[in-house]
């Protein structure tokens, strides 16, 4: 939660999906861009519940209005990312560039 306060997106996959392609796909992307990769394990499962069907892969950011962004995707694309990051950039964040 600390790196969504400070702009940050977490890119979560599920076990059906490509964790290299997934972990490549985010580190195409500056550094500065602030991807984060992560499984979406069967703990986050029983805490959170299931991604909506058919989706495998969700980006997640939390906005300056204190409101959380989704978006799910049926594969990692960096396209879909790249969309994502530019609708919620680092700026849109409650703490953007504190330490």
């Amino acid at each position: 939660m600390h790196d969504l306060e400070h702009g940050y997106t977490l890119l979560w996959y599920d076990d059906t999906t490509d964790q290299r392609a997934a972990r490549q796909i985010a580190e195409a992307f500056e550094p500065a861009d602030e991807v984060i990769v992560a499984p979406w394990t069967s703990a986050d499962e029983a805490e959170s519940g299931t991604f909506p069907a058919g989706t495998h892969v969700a980006l997640t950011h939390w906005s300056a209005e204190q409101q959380g962004v989704f978006e799910y995707c049926t594969a990692p694309s960096g396209g879909a990312l790249q969309q994502f990051l530019d609708a919620h950039p680092i700026g849109d964040s409650p703490e953007p560039g504190a330490p």
